[in-house]
């Protein structure tokens, strides 16, 4: 009695479930349910500075944590326009250096404002980051 309670009832459940779990893994993969698709994040990595004769140039490395790509539209340093060019980076990016030359006369703190937008969004955002410039 047991045995044909066995295999009409308890096999055929569990057959059923598994199958039902095989099919629906199969249809939507967990981690696409699980885990929504992360929005685009730049962060400023790190900020060098460097003197070469008068010109002090600043070297500013760059990543892309997000999902999606971004544009970095312009770079400001203390209010002063030093980068006006599109640079895009994709998705889940290495990191990127970006380089420019700072005006002569700055001042010895650096305020340096990278305006950057999504891919898919047209709001535009600024990550900051103040550097000291160090005397020769």
């Amino acid at each position: 009695m047991r045995w044909l309670y066995l295999l009409t009832i308890i096999i055929p459940t569990l057959l059923g479930m598994f199958t039902t779990l095989v099919t629906l893994t199969l249809i939507f993969p967990p981690g696409v349910i699980l885990t929504p698709p992360a929005p685009a994040i730049l962060e400023i990595v790190d900020l060098r500075i460097n003197r070469s004769g008068r010109d002090i140039i600043v070297f500013i490395t760059v990543r892309n944590d997000g999902d999606e790509g971004l544009y970095i539209q312009k770079i400001y340093a203390n209010e002063i326009e030093v980068v006006s060019r599109s640079i895009y980076l994709e998705p889940r990016s290495t990191e990127r250096e970006i380089s420019f030359v700072l005006p002569r006369r700055i001042g010895s703190e650096v305020e340096i404002i990278v305006f950057w937008k999504s891919e898919k969004s047209e709001e535009i955002v600024e990550s900051r980051r103040t550097v000291t410039i160090p005397r020769s």
